[in-house]
């Protein structure tokens, strides 16, 4: 079992004086948390999808800017759910998702520096995780928890459009349907998105 423990904060406003937090979280981890300066703008996400009404999922990128002395190598991975990252605003999460191994770009010009780290939506980690149930037939709602959980995103809500009056927990699919000819399965962003069309 995943457990993060907060290694780094990094706390300013908005624009409109709005207070925000950026907490990086590692699997794993110990210590007590430090305190980190931002740059300029500390925090960024971007919607991966232009035409993202007609696609069946909404995922998004984040670009976290930070300056300092310190090349924060304990951030260097190669596992794209190890450290994870959460924006809160009032305390609430507003964004979840990790940090993308070994994407990282920074000025070693100077002593006092601003360095980028791009991070990924918790739902775009499910390219990199495969299918799996033992199930022979599974329902479209437990295909949907099924990401939620393995995301590794720290979601408080799922919506559900009620608007065609179905009930996903009664809808079952074979589970075969996620496997293709040679038996290999899809990955769970291909499933969350066949699910959702």
């Amino acid at each position: 079992m995943n457990t993060y423990h907060l290694i780094y904060t990094v706390p300013f406003k908005s624009i409109d004086g709005e207070s925000f937090v950026v907490e990086i979280l590692e699997d794993g981890g110990s210590g007590s948390s430090v305190e980190l300066t931002g740059g300029i703008p500390p925090f960024t996400v971007e919607i991966n999808d232009d035409n993202f009404l007609y696609a069946p999922s909404r995922l998004s990128g984040a670009t976290l800017k930070l300056v300092g002395s310190d090349y924060l190598q304990r951030l260097f991975s190669t596992e794209y759910q190890k450290f994870k990252v959460n924006l809160k605003k009032n305390n609430t999460i507003v964004w979840t998702g990790f940090i993308t191994p070994e994407v990282y770009s920074q000025d070693y010009s100077n002593s006092i520096f601003e360095l980028e780290i791009e991070c990924v939506s918790a739902l775009s980690t499910l390219e990199y995780i495969d299918f799996d149930t033992d199930l022979k037939s599974i329902s479209l709602l437990q295909i949907l928890l099924q990401c939620i959980e393995r995301s590794k995103g720290d979601y408080s809500h799922a919506y559900i459009p009620s608007s065609y009056g179905i009930d996903l927990d009664e809808i079952y699919v074979l589970k075969s349907n996620f496997f293709d000819e040679d038996d290999k399965p899809y990955t769970l962003k291909d499933c969350l998105e066949m699910a959702c069309t």
